[in-house]
């Protein structure tokens, strides 16, 4: 797939701080510098440092309970970190939230069951009516158009079904269509094709790429799968066991994945 910020060589980075771009500001970035999360007297974050350029696409992986789901947490306004920095493009990640600049695709679809699946996607637009009309007043990018976004991931001739009317993967794709249907600044993905079988998945991978390569949403992903990580990111970071911190930031060049899914297994097995 084409990615954001091709370049030459191996792309490996470690040491220091892991920030993935300079940048010019933080208005034109996703940036962490030591962040600190505790619950329950335990660490889950110890000083994660994280830069994601606007319209990049980069995955996070890590070993279970290591804190990826909770540094999407805070990047998603849901949680705030005890210690350290945490900007959206140039904002707090809450309100950033606050004016629908975060959209975010969990593992469980949680769709409405009583609206159709066009009415699904749509349904972000309907009650913010609001937020439209100071978006359109500010001048802001048309969002995209819930059609168009079902006809992106197949889902063009059951626009009229309900979600229990479809299988599991075609559920995802109605939940990743209605994230985009805001158009957020900033897009979180949990895993979210953990629960479907390989074909479906490698099928949503491919959607999900498509998307992101029509309106260049700055993407984060978490993830298990390495395959997936260096399939579909311009860029993956990988996280030590709990308390999580940055081994390592692999850059993904087309061509280069095999390559890249080795680099990162490396960092990960380093601090196993």
């Amino acid at each position: 797939m084409s990615r954001a910020g091709d370049g030459d060589g191996d792309g490996d980075e470690t040491g220091g701080e892991h920030a993935h771009e300079t940048g010019d500001s933080d208005a034109n970035s996703v940036t962490a510098a030591g962040l600190v999360r505790v619950r329950g007297g335990r660490r889950t974050l110890d000083g994660v440092d994280l830069r994601v350029q606007r319209g990049g696409f980069t995955a996070l992986v890590g070993p279970s309970g290591c804190g990826k789901s909770t540094l999407l947490r805070l990047l998603a306004g849901l949680e705030t970190p005890d210690a350290g920095r945490l900007s959206v493009f140039g904002q707090p990640p809450a309100r950033a939230a606050a004016r629908k600049g975060v959209g975010v695709v969990p593992q469980d679809p949680a769709l409405l069951p009583w609206l159709s699946v066009a009415a699904n996607v749509a349904l972000p637009l309907r009650v913010n009516r609001a937020g439209e009309r100071a978006r359109a007043a500010a001048g802001a990018p048309q969002r995209p158009d819930p059609d168009e976004l079902l006809a992106t991931v197949g889902l063009a001739d059951v626009a009229g079904a309900r979600p229990h009317q479809l299988s599991g993967g075609m559920r995802q794709r109605v939940a990743v269509a209605r994230a985009f249907a805001l158009a957020p600044e900033l897009m979180l993905l949990d895993e979210p094709f953990s629960a479907v079988d390989e074909l479906t998945r490698e099928q949503l991978q491919a959607e999900l790429g498509a998307l992101w390569r029509r309106w260049r949403t700055t993407v984060v992903l978490v993830t298990h799968s390495l395959r997936e990580a260096v399939a579909l990111a311009d860029t993956v970071v990988a996280l030590s066991p709990g308390p999580a911190r940055v081994t390592g930031v692999v850059r993904v060049v087309p061509g280069g994945e095999d390559a890249a899914e080795e680099q990162v297994r490396a960092h990960l097995l380093a601090r196993a």
